[in-house]
This record gives C-alpha cells, sequence and structure tokens, in this order.
C-alpha cells in the first residue's frame, strides 16, 4: 500500500517535535531510547537514508563539476615557455566563384559551398578586387 507525501511529512514532524520535547530535561540515555524507537518504523528510516544519499551524490556532482572547471581555467605553460596571439600572414589567397560578385577566404562556408570547378584563386585580396569582387560579409577576417 502506497502512503502519500502528507504521511511522510506528519511522520517528520512528529519525529522532530518529539525530539525537541525531548532536549527539555530528559537524560541523553532516554533521548536514544525514544530516537531508536522512533526509528524502528523502517519506511521512515528508508527515506532518511534516501534523502540523506541523494544529499550526499547531489553535493559530490557539484564538487566534480568545480574541480573539472576549476583545472582547466588554471592550466599553466611549463616555465620558459612563452605564448603569443597569432599573427595573420600577410598574403593571403582568396577564392571566389566565376559566375559570383564575391570572394572568401578558403575556410570560410562560402567558399566551401563553391564547387570545384567554378573556384577561381586570388593570390591576394587585392588582386580579386582588381578583378571586380568585393569581400564576403559573411568571411569573418576579410
Amino acid at each position: 500500500m502506497s502512503r502519500g507525501g502528507s504521511y511522510y511529512f506528519r511522520q517528520l514532524f512528529s519525529v522532530t517535535y518529539t525530539i525537541i520535547k525531548s532536549i527539555s530535561g530528559e537524560s541523553i540515555q532516554d533521548m536514544w531510547e525514544k530516537f531508536k524507537a522512533i526509528l524502528s518504523d523502517d519506511t521512515l528510516y528508508l527515506g532518511m537514508v534516501f534523502v540523506l544519499a541523494v544529499i550526499v551524490a547531489f553535493g559530490l556532482g557539484r564538487l566534480a563539476e568545480r574541480a573539472a572547471l576549476s583545472t582547466a581555467v588554471s592550466t599553466v605553460p611549463a616555465a620558459g615557455l612563452t605564448f603569443s596571439e597569432p599573427v595573420a600572414p600577410t598574403t593571403t589567397t582568396v577564392v571566389a566563384s566565376k559566375s559570383g560578385t564575391k570572394y572568401h577566404l578558403p575556410w570560410c562556408p562560402g567558399a566551401q559551398q563553391m564547387k570545384e570547378e567554378n573556384k577561381i584563386t586570388f593570390e591576394s585580396p587585392a588582386a580579386a578586387e582588381a578583378a571586380g569582387y568585393t569581400p564576403a560579409a559573411n568571411c569573418k577576417g576579410l
């Protein structure tokens, strides 16, 4: 028989109330005996174990996520190594379509959609502009 959430809430409230009430002057031995008597109900005991397991699992998951983020961010280069910003090449080849009006860098999506037989390669953007082509707006770096 399945019991609703209100039953468990009442049980938990009863346990809390009993514990608080027992603090009012009883010995530790008496409080321990009452606590053991309350936990003798297997349903309540298993529910408390389940809730604690979920809390621990959630905490460990957050801890693992935080550790993964901190190791990814805090990578330090080895001693003696220096890093610099990537430098764009001074002369870049560009491609254009025979039937189009825009030129693209070879790795741009527009250039990759062109058929090989329709591609025209220029040694520089200046050469493509001299032939009447204009830079493509969706090609970053032009």
